[in-house]
């Protein structure tokens, strides 16, 4: 079964991102995992750096619309490759922590914001209607 060229695209970004984001880490074992060349039994060459190397190629021609599918389907071998051989863990995602703080943060700014307004607009329908208000009700205290 042959995948789209959007559906590689989309595996090889969304793996990089992840990458990035911290919510995938390789481990030290793709250090270990050796790949000998079918030409040269010489040349051989670790999982950890022929991933890294296509990731790097990958996202240096990805603007490139001639070379773009090439290096995506190489960067896609190695990325099933390392998934196949258990190199590819799930992390907390600590970008993805932050990120999640931070919009958690600006719903509680602009919640404040709300809660403000609405307090200082009861304290004016308390003052037109002549209902003590919180200096009066801690003065009978």
């Amino acid at each position: 079964m042959t995948s789209s060229m959007s559906e590689i695209y989309e595996r090889v970004d969304t793996f990089i991102q992840r990458l990035h984001d911290l919510e995938y880490i390789i481990t030290p074992e793709a250090k270990t995992i050796v790949y000998e060349s079918k030409e040269n039994k010489k040349d051989r060459s670790m999982l950890a750096d022929e991933l890294s190397n296509s990731i790097t190629i990958y996202e240096s021609r990805k603007d490139d619309d001639i070379t773009r599918m090439k290096y995506a389907r190489i960067c896609n071998v190695w990325i099933n490759r390392a998934f196949s051989c258990g190199v590819v863990r799930e992390s907390e995602g600590l970008v993805k922590k932050l990120k999640e703080c931070r919009d958690r943060n600006v719903r509680l700014e602009s919640d404040l914001e709300k809660l403000s307004l609405d307090y200082l607009e009861l304290q004016g329908l308390t003052s037109r209607l002549g209902l003590p208000d919180e200096d009066d009700l801690e003065r009978q205290r």
